[in-house]
């Protein structure tokens, strides 16, 4: 009885191996992605960490990556901004057709062969259109319009600079800004900042949303 269970396991998986099923043939398990930033052409885009582009950009992304992507957006003398893709959508459609089309039998025993290819490929995903500036093209090339604002933001703190009059300023993610001179920082780790008063705060860098810098 053992010998026979795994030689059914076998004939599954050689199956698996030496066939496609409808998800897998009909969009595949990678996606085509165009990324555009039409605020800044000059801009450089970065997928996970690896420059693609400027201005636009091109990447081929699994499927079942659809909701594991960060993408930054630098630019000179502007702030870095990161889009970050959390959603996917599942197809359907794909699943149904594997069912109803690449289901076999072994011994009278149905064999769903197809929706186990499309599982472990990951074709069976999509990116959402709900998602910030996803555009689908077609079933297997969607667009992403990325909002850069982060010349604007710099612009903005320049402004606050002035009003200030040469204050560091430290936003802080609880909503709280601390004013004052920036007397010691450690990259990547904490900082010390002393206020007009006097009294002195030091924060890690995981507390601080943003930091305009005073005029010196």
């Amino acid at each position: 009885m053992k010998k026979l269970y795994i030689t059914r396991i076998s004939y599954i998986m050689v199956c698996a191996i030496l066939f496609s099923s409808c998800g897998t043939i009909v969009g595949g398990s990678y996606y085509k992605a165009y990324f555009n930033v039409p605020t800044s052409p000059n801009a450089r885009i970065y997928l996970n960490n690896n420059l693609i582009g400027t201005g636009s950009a091109f990447a081929t992304i699994k499927r079942s990556n659809a909701d594991k992507l960060d993408i930054t957006v630098k630019n000179d003398g502007c702030q870095d901004q990161i889009f970050s893709y959390r959603a996917r959508v599942f197809r359907g459609w794909a699943l149904f057709f594997s069912i109803i089309g690449w289901t076999g039998a072994y011994s009278g025993i149905p064999l769903p062969w197809g929706v186990v290819v499309d599982a472990a490929t990951g074709s069976l995903w999509k990116p959402s259109v709900y998602d910030q500036g996803i555009q689908k093209i077609d079933y297997k090339s969607y667009r992403y319009v990325l909002n850069y604002t982060g010349c604007q933001e710099a612009g903005d703190n320049n402004n606050v600079k002035n009003k200030d009059n040469g204050l560091d300023q430290i936003f802080l993610f609880n909503g709280s800004i601390i004013k004052g001179f920036i007397s010691e920082e450690e990259p990547n780790k904490s900082l010390k900042i002393t206020d007009s008063a006097g009294n002195i705060f030091v924060f890690k860098m995981e507390e601080i949303q943003k930091i305009v810098r005073g005029r010196k």
